[in-house]
């Protein structure tokens, strides 16, 4: 290959690759951002474990991803540490998505992991997010919550 040809793929490999960047960069961003009164259920329930907890919409993000998609974000080499419970409803029970959260939340496993909440550095990163699954006579909320923590 002659070396003008040579530097006009090292540019065009180049361009690429920023462009492929800026497009991450901007998804991760433009992540979509829950309820604040769903954000809030997460919030109020884990601070009262942690309260140098940081809510992240990418986290969040993160942990819907993960819930969809299993094995898509929970790799060995990412600082996360999970959280997941699942809670199954009556088809007719008429509760807010809020109140089946906060029932996953106190009775899907995560009150017994309250430790390892507790036991987060200062101001770990954390977002969480659900799945609703309809049922023939139940339903099913399961929660995911994934934290960073910055020690």
């Amino acid at each position: 290959m002659d070396k003008p040809h040579q530097e006009f793929v090292t540019v065009k490999m180049l361009f690429v690759t920023a462009l492929l960047f800026l497009i991450l960069g901007t998804q991760a961003q433009n992540c979509p951002k829950l309820e604040a009164a769903v954000q809030n259920v997460y919030v109020n329930f884990l601070t009262i474990y942690n309260q140098n907890l940081i809510w992240s919409d990418s986290i969040s993000y993160m942990a819907l991803k993960e819930l969809k998609e299993p094995g898509s974000v929970m790799k060995d080499c990412l600082p996360y540490v999970e959280i997941k419970g699942t809670w199954t409803f009556s088809k007719y029970n008429i509760g807010t998505m809020e109140q089946k959260i906060q029932q996953t939340l106190a009775f899907g496993g995560f009150a017994s992991k309250w430790q390892l909440v507790y036991n987060l550095g200062n101001g770990a990163k954390f977002g969480c997010n659900s799945v609703y699954v309809e049922g023939q006579t139940r339903n099913t909320v399961t929660v995911l919550c994934l934290f960073q923590n910055q020690n």
